[in-house]
C-alpha cells in the first residue's frame, strides 16, 4: 500500500511522521513496534520495523526518499510474505484515512503541563519567567513547573523528559551544585515574596546562596525561559551549549562523591554523613573510588571542546583536503579569552594533561599511593617529579563552569526574552 508524503526536509518529515503515529493510536487504540530499522538501498528506503496496531496481522512499515531526511512515499504492507494490503479491506481506507487526517493536522498540537520535582544538597529559590516557574518543596526539593507540546501523551512526555535533563544540566553550570530528578511528593511548596539573583555574577568558587536557597543570575532565568519556550526553534548554537552543559553535570555527579570532607558551601556533604539518606546515586559514587577522577576530568574538559564548535568555520589542509579540527588550540583560545593568565595556563596545562590520559594512558593520580606523600623523580612531569595528584578536580570544575557561564552570557543571550 503505498501513500505519497512529499516532505521536503528532515524537520517536516519527523513532524508528520510524529503527527501520523499519534494519530495511528487514536485511530486503533495501539500504535505498538518491533523496531528494526534499515536502509533499503536498492530503492532508496527505509526500513521501520512492524507495527502491531491490534488487527490480525501486523504491519511493515518503510518510506522512499529522493534525498536524505524527505519522505516521498510511505508503505503499509501485511507481515509474512509482505503482501500488498487489498483496497477492498476495510484497513486500507482505514489507514488512508488516518494518513490524510494526520497530513492536515501537523503542527496542530497539544498542550501538556508537567511538574518534576528536582533534588540537590539545597533547594532552589523560587522563579517565575515566561515559560516556567519553580516552587520550593523542602529542604533540598524543588518544584519545576513547564509546558510542552505534542501531538499526544507518548511524545510529550519523551519531551518532557529531555526539557528536565537539559534544565538540571544548565542548572548544574549555573551553579556548580548537581541536581537528580525525585519521585513526586504531594507536599505544600512555597514561592518567596520576592525572586533573588546572585549578588557576584562572576563567582568561581562554591555555590551561589542566599538565605539557605541556591540563587540564579538574571541571565539564568532567560536562559532557562528560552530552554523550555515551546514555540522557539531550538538553535544550533544552544543547543551545543546544552550538549557543553551535559558534559559538565555528569563529570559534576561523578566528582561529587570522589571527597572524604568537602566543605558545607560547596554542596556537597560531610564524610560523615548517612549518604543514604541523602542521594542513592551519590551514596554508590562515594564509594567507587579513584577512577572517576579521570572520567570526571576528561568530561569537564570536553564541555570546553564543545562549545569551541560554535560558529566553527571548516578549514581543509592544503595538501590532504582532511579537515583541519585544532581543537587543542580552539580550548586553549577559549580559555585565554576567559580566564586571567595564570589561570588560564593552569587550565590548559590540565587539558594537555588530559591528553595525555586519553591517548597514552598516563594517569592523573597516583598509581603506587603512600600513606604520606614521599619525593620522587619523574621524567616526563615539567617539575621533575612525581606528582601524586596531576589535576585539581575541585578547581577545574570551578574553572570551566565559569567559562562555560562567560560564553552564554555573551553568546547566548541576544534573543532571549
Amino acid at each position: 500500500m503505498e501513500i505519497h508524503i512529499g516532505t521536503k526536509n528532515i524537520k517536516d518529515s519527523n513532524d508528520f511522521l510524529r503527527c501520523l503515529w499519534a494519530e495511528v493510536s487514536k485511530e486503533f487504540g495501539k500504535c505498538a513496534w518491533i523496531y528494526a530499522p534499515h536502509k533499503q538501498l536498492n530503492k532508496n528506503g527505509i526500513f521501520f520495523g512492524f507495527m502491531d496496531i491490534g488487527v490480525e496481522s501486523e504491519l511493515s512499515v518503510s518510506i522512499t526518499y529522493e534525498k536524505k531526511g524527505t519522505i516521498k512515499n510511505l508503505y503499509f504492507e501485511l507481515e509474512g510474505e509482505l503482501q500488498t494490503i487489498p483496497k477492498s479491506m476495510e484497513l486500507h481506507h482505514r489507514i488512508k484515512k488516518v494518513v490524510k487526517i494526520a497530513k492536515s493536522k501537523v503542527g496542530n498540537y497539544n498542550t501538556f503541563q508537567y511538574a518534576p520535582v528536582i533534588f540537590t544538597h539545597r533547594p532552589l529559590a523560587s522563579y517565575k519567567g515566561n515559560y516556567f516557574q519553580t516552587k520550593i518543596v523542602k529542604e533540598n526539593l524543588t518544584k519545576v513547573e513547564f509546558q510542552i507540546q505534542g501531538y499526544d501523551s507518548n511524545q510529550a512526555s519523551g519531551k518532557a523528559t529531555k526539557k528536565l535533563k537539559q534544565i538540571m544540566d544548565f542548572l548544574c553550570v549555573e551553579t556548580n551544585a548537581p541536581f537528580w530528578e525525585d519521585k513526586y511528593i504531594n507536599e505544600p511548596q512555597k514561592t518567596l515574596d520576592k525572586e533573588i539573583f546572585q549578588v557576584d555574577e562572576d563567582f568561581i568558587e562554591g555555590t551561589p546562596a542566599i538565605n539557605n536557597y541556591i540563587v540564579l543570575s538574571k541571565e539564568g532565568k532567560r536562559i532557562l525561559d528560552k530552554i523550555i519556550c515551546p514555540d522557539k526553534q531550538e538553535s544550533a548554537d544552544l543547543q551545543l551549549f546544552l550538549k557543553a552543559c551535559n558534559h559538565f553535570h555528569t563529570a559534576r555527579k561523578y566528582d561529587s562523591g570522589l571527597f572524604n570532607s568537602i566543605e558545607e558551601d560547596q554542596l556537597v556533604v560531610k564524610g560523615n554523613a548517612d549518604f543514604q539518606d541523602l542521594d542513592r546515586e551519590l551514596a554508590i559514587s562515594r564509594r567507587r573510588g579513584d577512577s572517576y577522577t579521570e572520567i570526571a576530568t576528561t568530561l569537564y574538559l570536553s564541555a570546553l571542546e564543545v562549545i569551541t564548535l560554535t560558529n566553527l568555520k571548516e578549514e581543509k589542509c592544503n595538501c590532504c583536503g582532511q579537515s583541519k579540527f585544532q581543537i587543542s588550540k580552539r580550548v586553549k583560545n577559549l580559555v585565554s579569552k576567559y580566564m586571567n593568565d595564570s589561570v588560564a595556563k593552569k587550565l590548559i596545562d590540565y587539558y594537555d594533561k588530559r591528553s595525555k590520559y586519553l591517548h597514552a594512558g598516563i594517569q592523573l593520580i597516583n598509581d603506587e599511593p603512600t600513606i604520606s606523600s614521599i619525593p620522587l623523580l619523574d621524567m616526563e612531569d615539567k617539575t621533575g617529579c612525581k606528582v601524586p595528584i596531576q589535576v585539581s578536580l575541585l578547581n577545574l570544575r570551578e574553572y570551566v563552569s565559569y567559562c562555560l557561564r562567560k560564553f552564554y552570557k555573551e553568546n547566548l543571550l541576544k534573543s532571549a526574552g
